[in-house]
């Protein structure tokens, strides 16, 4: 953080000296915050690119295992009834352990998604807040 310099100001100047490095002072304030706001705003895009990059995959990889199983279960149909019984109910539990999987990461990711959203809502109002804050009438 930057410090307004008092070292040159040495209390004898007019009031006008005194209200400047004020305002100086509080517009820095205001720029540093403005910054660190951006930078936030940033950082969430970021996480939110990353977060949907990551459920892609995590839902590819869980939609290929369904697939896989199902192609099993339909093999082991087609080869008759009286042959792997036990296989096929593994396979349906499999199959439907990966879709409860499957649910629970779109719920997740909704969630995640959710929060980031809210905190880039708020920050964006500060942002807002911030720029209509008019600094001369804090003097």
């Amino acid at each position: 953080m930057d410090y307004v310099d008092y070292s040159a100001w040495d209390g004898h100047g007019s009031e006008t000296d005194w209200a400047e490095a004020v305002d100086q002072f509080l517009q820095r304030s205001q720029r540093q915050q403005h910054d660190r706001l951006a930078d936030e705003l940033e950082q969430i895009a970021e996480q939110l690119a990353e977060r949907d990059e990551l459920h892609a995959e995590i839902v590819a990889d869980l939609e290929w295992k369904i697939d896989r199983y199902t192609d099993q279960l339909e093999q082991l149909s087609r080869v008759g009834r009286d042959t792997g019984e036990g296989r096929r109910g593994q396979l349906k539990d499999r199959i439907t352990a990966f879709y409860r999987e499957l649910r629970n990461e779109q719920r997740e990711h909704w969630r995640d998604r959710q929060e980031l959203e809210r905190e880039q809502r708020d920050i964006r109002r500060e942002l807002a807040e911030l720029e209509e804050t008019d600094l001369s009438e804090l003097l």
